[in-house]
């Protein structure tokens, strides 16, 4: 993101790190900078207003047109360029199925999709597996409710696989 862009979403701050960028130099050297200046800045992500950032640039412009010349950094102190081009927008990340990420195979899901858990039910379905409750148990009455009007109604798992188990479903 370009300090133009910057000032139009947050008038009256800027980033170090943009500053550095707008320079063409390290963050590092920035820093250098403001602490001579005195402001207080901890990271390339701190922020600085709109007139410190302002002074900032009249004395960097000062230094180089003392020198004749832009001024000058040594390759060490130049912003390192960005990971991702800057052309293309950045990937995106896909979510995790539920399902797959608690080692239920597609089969299973199947299975537990059919009985009456939704798609992104996985965290539940590995839940019910580990105290005892598999997929042919759900639509199972005890008491006048089903096992999943139960699960849905808020009850915990222990409590459910308790009320099978005295009813010898378990």
């Amino acid at each position: 993101m370009h300090a133009e862009s910057r000032e139009f979403i947050t008038p009256g701050k800027a980033r170090v790190h943009e500053l550095a960028r707008e320079f063409g130099v390290d963050s590092r050297t920035v820093l250098t900078h403001l602490r001579e200046m005195g402001e207080f800045v901890k990271s390339a992500s701190s922020t600085v207003e709109a007139v410190t950032a302002r002074q900032l640039r009249e004395r960097l412009a000062q230094r180089s047109s003392a020198s004749g010349r832009r001024m000058t950094v040594s390759p060490s102190e130049r912003a390192p360029e960005p990971f991702w081009p800057t052309h293309l927008p950045p990937p995106r990340r896909r979510p995790i199925d539920s399902y797959l990420r608690n080692w239920i195979d597609p089969e299973d899901k199947r299975r537990w999709i059919s009985a009456g858990l939704g798609p992104h039910d996985g965290d539940l379905a590995a839940e019910c597996t580990r105290t005892g409750i598999t997929p042919e148990m759900l639509p199972t009455v005890v008491r006048g409710q089903s096992v999943l009007s139960r699960i849905r109604g808020g009850a915990s798992l222990g409590s459910i696989a308790a009320v099978l188990r005295e009813a010898g479903l378990q």
